[in-house]
């Protein structure tokens, strides 16, 4: 008999930890998925109206091309543009990088100084660093012999139209004309923190008023307007943004009004940053500049798209724009102004549907008035 033990396993199975894990408990709450295009559970703005106000107040980040959503709904062209550029300081610690918006759809302006007043055709005006100058001051000579300053230069965007291809049509049948929906300029400072002394004056004129090219401009007279803004020279980007503050920049307008490049036409060299106090030469300071435009278009040779309209959404992002040139991210500043969308949103709901309300119950009242006094039937069967 053999006295080797036996040696005996245990298999243990899973069956209990199986039943445990089909047991039903409590359902986890699902988190609600905010849809694209929401800013709370109660308020949703229209695709249209929330490409917008991003164009007017973070254009740099805009994915798509947006349109104007006020009461012309007509089919456009949409279409974006850009320029980008490096500016310094001058030999006096002085500089600055100024925008013509309305300009940004054209690739090959110019400056013409034959003319009684000079033509600043370019899109964007900056210095360099041979610029001698302590004020913001564009052009030198006079009538019909005009000439840039030393220092002062000018750039374009990368449209892909020319001043004739928005000229040539004028007055004729298929006219092409367009309107700007959102433009910015910014600028960061690139250069040695050794060096980056100075402030920033952040302006716009407002109903795009241009700038008077033919005299100096001093920093003090942009200092005067309360839409002026003022920031230390720091590595963050500053910028300023374009506000359609002029009813006539809202419709569809030709190339007369807005094309500086053409005998008579107008300049709206409007809105720019300006260092003043940086380091002096040799120590120049030196900035990048990148600006963006959107833009709408319609006429002759245009592949169309169509435009959607919100009209009191385009009010209350009108109303909801600031009234001061940013000091803040531009995202910080899209956020405000749709923070202020849905409360003035709210409000004017809320005000509708008191209106609504009240009209409704006076309605009421009054039927029943109505009905009270007429006599009273007896109707026998």
């Amino acid at each position: 008999m053999s006295t080797r033990k036996t040696k005996t396993t245990t298999v243990t199975t899973n069956t209990n930890r199986n039943r445990n894990n089909n047991r039903t408990g409590r359902k986890k709450r699902q988190k609600n998925v905010k849809p694209s295009g929401s800013t709370t559970s109660a308020v949703k703005m229209a695709h249209c109206t929330r490409l917008y106000a991003k164009a007017l107040t973070n254009p740099f980040a805009v994915q798509g091309l947006p349109c104007i959503p006020d009461n012309i709904v007509i089919p456009s062209y949409k279409f974006m543009t850009k320029a980008r550029g490096v500016f310094s300081t001058g030999t006096n610690g002085y500089g600055f990088c100024c925008i013509d918006p309305f300009q940004m759809a054209a690739n090959d302006g110019s400056f013409d100084g034959s003319a009684p007043l000079p033509v600043m055709g370019g899109a964007i005006y900056y210095t360099e660093k041979t610029y001698t100058g302590t004020t913001v001051d564009f052009t030198t000579g006079g009538a019909g012999a005009w000439s840039l300053q030393t220092g002062v230069r000018a750039a374009n965007s990368n449209s892909l139209y020319s001043i004739n291809d928005w000229m040539s049509l004028i007055g004729q049948p298929g006219e092409r004309q367009f309107r700007l929906v959102g433009c910015g300029l910014r600028v960061k400072y690139i250069g040695s923190n050794l060096y980056n002394a100075g402030r920033l004056i952040i302006f716009r004129n407002q109903g795009g008023s241009t700038l008077d090219v033919t005299t100096l401009i001093p920093s003090e007279s942009f200092l005067q307007d309360n839409y002026t803004s003022i920031t230390p020279v720091t590595r963050s980007d500053r910028y300023v943004h374009y506000v359609p503050d002029d009813p006539n920049q809202i419709a569809y307008n030709d190339g007369y009004s807005y094309f500086p490049n053409t005998f008579g036409g107008k300049t709206h060299l409007s809105m720019g940053i300006i260092v003043d106090g940086g380091a002096v030469s040799p120590n120049q300071q030196s900035w990048e500049f990148e600006a963006v435009a959107f833009f709408e278009a319609i006429g002759r040779g245009f592949t169309l798209s169509k435009s959607e309209g919100d009209p009191v959404g385009h009010d209350i992002i009108m109303s909801s724009l600031p009234n001061t040139a940013p000091v803040t991210s531009p995202t910080s500043v899209e956020n405000s102004v749709i923070s202020n969308f849905i409360r003035g949103f709210s409000e004017t709901t809320r005000e509708v549907a008191y209106n609504v309300g009240r009209s409704a119950l006076g309605y009421a009242v009054n039927t029943a008035m109505n009905y009270s006094a007429q006599p009273t039937r007896l109707l026998l069967t």
